[in-house]
């Protein structure tokens, strides 16, 4: 987020975004959101991301839907620009957000973690609904619930274009809290130099409940269901018009 205190991958370090996760990555991932926003008689639906970040869903999901992509970092947003330049891309937070007209469907991936609070949750849940037409449906997408979650050690990293990205991450729970410290080790390579960096980020941890509770709250129905990586989703729907 694009705070003083903001992770640095959404930042300063936006630029090698990329070679952390990269959006040819995320086809397979794709096919799936498509399959289950699937609108019976609409061939090409209306979608809104909300924390689209670097594009990498957009890249593929465009063919699909007429896509509007939103962030609150600038700097995503700009990489995003340079796979979807075709895509409209809109600044704003998910919490507040608030477009002229209405989408039938709208997708949060992985970037509803960053709500760090019950209110947050809701505010962006809300923002989801008030955009979505009767009848529309909403995808989202945390990394995991208070049951699914499991501390873990993740690495990765890619090559392109003269530069490499290795990283090793670390989740661990802030005590009761419902809140996650994800830690970054980062060792970037360019121009046959190195360097390491750290990065920070804060992310949501809410019990299934919550989670359902808050998407009802937001006038929506809510379906549990899991991805072809394990994770828990919830499939939304608005309710059409009497």
């Amino acid at each position: 987020m694009p705070k003083p205190s903001a992770p640095r991958l959404y930042t300063d370090l936006a630029d090698w975004f990329h070679l952390l996760t990269s959006p040819k990555d995320y086809a397979s991932e794709a096919k799936w959101i498509a399959a289950q926003l699937k609108i019976p008689g609409v061939k090409k639906p209306t979608l809104l991301e909300l924390g689209s970040g670097g594009g990498n869903n957009a890249l593929h999901l465009k063919k699909h839907f007429d896509m509007t992509l939103t962030d609150l970092s600038p700097q995503m947003l700009k990489l995003s620009k340079r796979i979807n330049p075709e895509l409209p891309h809109k600044p704003g937070d998910m919490r507040t957000l608030r477009l002229k007209g209405m989408f039938d469907c709208v997708l949060i991936h992985d970037a509803i973690m960053y709500m760090t609070s019950p209110r947050d949750l809701s505010r962006a849940i809300k923002t989801a609904a008030l955009h979505l037409k009767p009848g529309g449906m909403l995808l989202i997408q945390p990394d995991f619930l208070e049951e699914t979650f499991d501390p873990k050690l993740d690495r990765g990293g890619h090559k392109g274009e003269g530069r490499a990205l290795e990283y090793v991450a670390t989740e661990k729970r802030r005590g009761a809290s419902t809140k996650v410290d994800v830690r970054f080790s980062i060792k970037l390579t360019e121009g046959g130099k190195t360097r390491l960096v750290a990065d920070r980020h804060v992310v949501g941890l809410f019990p299934r409940q919550i989670w359902i509770d808050t998407i009802k709250a937001a006038g929506l129905s809510a379906k549990r269901l899991s991805d072809p990586y394990g994770r828990e989703n919830f499939l939304c729907r608005k309710p059409k018009a009497a």
